[in-house]
């Protein structure tokens, strides 16, 4: 069997989804102190993976259990525009690889499924906030620059 071989997340994969998004937090040297987003995060898991509203793309290794890396599509439905007509985005982010898997392809791997999966689902852009470490795979697929003014938010 090659490796890495990429496939789409179901439910019964939330609890190795939320362990690998706990662990890209942790190289992103974000703290974890009590676990408050696992319970809100696994609902909304389970809810997009069953209709639709979020893909997950998820590595196995032969002979393990857990999985070795994971990435999520979360597609929105937004007001249309002429330069963007549909209103249909997507949103790459949790994506993690074992560190012992890093290096092989999976990031990149789980990547291109999750473009595809947005290309087969009608979206018209996709967009991520990339690592250091990931920013040269992102741009190798097509991913650039938004321009277009500041990235601002509003805590509430």
């Amino acid at each position: 069997m090659e490796w890495p071989i990429v496939r789409r997340a179901v439910v019964d994969d939330v609890e190795e989804l939320l362990r690998l998004r706990a662990l890209m937090f942790s190289s992103m040297g974000i703290s974890d102190d009590d676990g408050s987003w696992t319970a809100s995060t696994s609902e909304a898991l389970e809810h997009g993976l069953s209709e639709g509203s979020i893909v997950g793309a998820v590595i196995e290794r032969d002979g393990e259990a857990r999985l070795c890396g994971a990435g999520i599509l979360h597609i929105l439905r937004a007001l249309g525009s002429p330069q963007f007509p549909r209103g249909v985005a997507g949103h790459i982010n949790s994506v993690a690889v074992e560190p012992e898997s890093r290096r092989h392809g999976c990031g990149e791997s789980i990547i291109r499924f999750l473009v595809d999966a947005a290309v087969s689902a009608g979206v018209e852009r996709v967009e991520l906030h990339a690592s250091r470490e990931g920013e040269g795979i992102y741009r190798r697929i097509g991913f650039r620059d938004r321009g277009g003014g500041p990235e601002l938010r509003l805590e509430l």
